[in-house]
C-alpha cells in the first residue's frame, strides 16, 4: 500500500491487481498513463520473482481488466438542481425517463449496457461493460450513483506487452464509453474535454 493509502498492490493465486481509490478530498485522479507505468513496473517485478523462485510453471497472463468506477451525486460531481436518485436523466443520456403521471418519477434505476469490443479477423478483443446503480455514501447517507464501466479481454500479443497493448485498448474503450454515456451538462460540468 502507498504511504497515502491511495495505492494499494494486491496478489491473489489467480490475479495480480494495482488500485487507486480516492482517500482524501484533495485527492487527485493521477491520470491512467501513470498508474499504468506503476503497474508495468510491478508486473515485471512480480514476473521475475515468480519465475526466479520456479513458482507453479511459466508466467502467463490470459485476461486483462481495466475497471473505472464513478461516483456521481455528491456536491463535486452532480450539477446543483440534481434531484437525487429519481433523477438519473441528468447523469446518463439514455436514462432520460417520461414521468408517469400516476406514479411520478421513479424511485431509483439501474441499468448495465454490455458491448463487444471489436478486435483483428472478425473476433472480439473482449467486452466493455457499463454498470449503473444507486449507491448511499456518508454518514448522511447521501443519495449518489455508481457509475463502473469494465474493459475486459485476452491480452494483445504475448507476455506483459499483449497485456499492457489490451489495457491501453480497454482505457481508451472506456474513456469513450463514458463519454457517450453521459450527459453534455455533466462534461459542462466537469469541464471534460473529450
Amino acid at each position: 500500500m502507498s504511504d497515502n493509502g491511495a495505492e494499494l498492490v494486491q496478489v491473489q493465486p489467480d490475479r495480480f491487481l494495482h488500485n487507486w481509490r480516492k482517500v482524501a478530498s484533495g485527492d487527485k485522479y493521477p491520470r491512467y498513463e501513470l498508474i499504468a507505468k506503476d503497474f508495468l513496473g510491478e508486473l515485471e517485478s512480480f514476473q521475475r520473482f515468480v519465475e526466479g523462485e520456479n513458482l507453479g510453471g511459466p508466467f502467463r497472463i490470459n485476461q486483462c481488466e481495466i475497471v473505472y468506477v464513478n461516483v456521481i451525486g455528491d456536491p463535486a460531481s452532480a450539477p446543483s438542481d440534481w434531484v437525487g436518485h429519481s433523477d438519473p436523466g441528468a447523469i446518463v443520456a439514455a436514462l432520460r425517463l417520461p414521468v408517469n403521471e400516476s406514479l411520478g418519477p421513479p424511485e431509483d434505476v439501474t441499468l448495465m449496457i454490455r458491448h463487444m469490443i471489436p478486435g483483428n479477423v472478425g473476433r472480439p478483443a473482449g467486452r466493455l461493460t457499463m454498470e449503473f446503480e444507486p449507491t448511499f455514501v456518508g454518514d448522511e447517507n447521501r443519495e449518489t450513483y455508481r457509475l463502473q464501466l469494465t474493459a475486459r479481454g485476452e491480452p494483445i500479443g504475448e507476455g506483459i506487452d499483449g497485456a499492457m497493448r489490451f489495457l491501453e485498448l480497454g482505457h481508451r474503450v472506456i474513456v469513450k464509453g463514458f463519454t457517450q454515456i453521459t450527459t453534455p451538462k455533466m462534461h459542462k460540468m466537469w469541464r471534460r474535454l473529450q
